[in-house]
């Protein structure tokens, strides 16, 4: 397929990064000249609440307010099917149809509990979850998966997956013992949108332009993309891709200005304590130190600072200087 037939349908998502790509950083992103490049964000996921829905209320803050800006489906973490059922149907009443359901988180002690990507190794149990959830929901259902937990199992929660109507599969294509490091199995999302039949969306190591074509490349019938550590190092990779080129370095830098700019500006403007958003700019700046292939001693100096102002005058004269 020519890849200017195919870019028309191209749909590019943010991916949920607990802490990271939440409704503070969409803001900061909507706000940027490059503002309409993602089409869609998953939010960082909303654990499923016991008892009392006033509390998942509070819960769901992050996405408890729909705005005009980027369009967003809840995401959610849990394995008990009326909980589950309850906060799908409590966030249908604030105007979400699609809620997503998190078998990717990798965290050890999300996974020991059979949450997130520890799901995987149970089959059976999936199917039972989805067999009481899906005909008691309003909104649909999307799920966002890993290859497996600590071997590859991807394969017989595919053939349950076909048997229920869901909107969509996000593959991150490694194990869930892996982390976000080590190698990614190429060769699973070939199989998964060959065998699955649902719409198919590649998440996994998006960082640059060139990233994206040698995934583009290696999957020609995958029009959709996730992109989440990649987004907070770089996001104007998604202009890049809606765009079929790269950036003219002028505009690439003044517009990564901008969006570190803002970001830090932003931060500073919270309603939290300075070390708070000490803690907030440094987490950040990681990730763009990330894309700007930083010196050790660079990023050093930048954590080892513990005033609000100079860490992020030194963050942006770090990006004007290296990037």
């Amino acid at each position: 397929m020519d890849y200017n037939e195919r870019k028309e349908k191209l749909t590019i998502y943010l991916a949920p990064m607990q802490g990271l790509t939440d409704a503070f950083f969409r803001s900061v992103i909507h706000s940027c000249s490059f503002a309409n490049s993602f089409d869609i964000a998953v939010s960082p996921f909303i654990s499923i609440t016991h008892g009392d829905l006033s509390v998942a209320h509070k819960k769901i803050k992050d996405v408890s307010v729909i705005t005009d800006s980027l369009p967003v489906i809840p995401q959610i973490m849990g394995n008990e099917p009326k909980e589950f059922i309850d906060l799908a149907n409590l966030l249908f009443d604030y105007g979400y149809t699609h809620v997503n359901w998190n078998l990717g988180c990798p965290i050890p002690k999300v996974a020991k509990k059979h949450h997130g990507s520890g799901l995987l190794h149970y089959p059976d149990e999936v199917n039972s979850i989805l067999s009481k959830v899906i005909p008691n929901i309003k909104p649909c259902l999307s799920i966002k998966m890993r290859t497996g937990y600590s071997q590859t199992e991807y394969m017989p929660l595919i053939e349950i997956f076909n048997q229920y109507p869901l909107e969509s599969i996000t593959i991150h294509p490694r194990l869930g013992i892996q982390m976000y490091e080590g190698r990614i199995d190429y060769e699973a999302p070939r199989i998964i949108a060959q065998t699955s039949v649902h719409k198919i969306i590649y998440n996994g190591d998006i960082y640059t332009f060139d990233d994206y074509l040698f995934v583009q490349n290696l999957y020609p019938n995958i029009n959709n993309f996730m992109i989440g550590r990649g987004a907070i190092a770089n996001p104007l990779v998604a202009t890049e891709i809606k765009s079929s080129s790269k950036l003219p370095y002028d505009t690439a830098k003044t517009w990564y200005y901008e969006y570190v700019d803002k970001l830090l500006s932003k931060i500073e403007a919270l309603n939290k304590p300075e070390q708070s958003k000490i803690n907030k700019s440094k987490e950040y700046f990681r990730y763009i130190a990330q894309h700007l292939k930083l010196q050790p001693e660079n990023v050093q100096n930048v954590l080892q600072c513990n005033n609000l102002h100079d860490v992020q005058c030194m963050i942006k004269e770090i990006v004007l200087k290296h990037f």
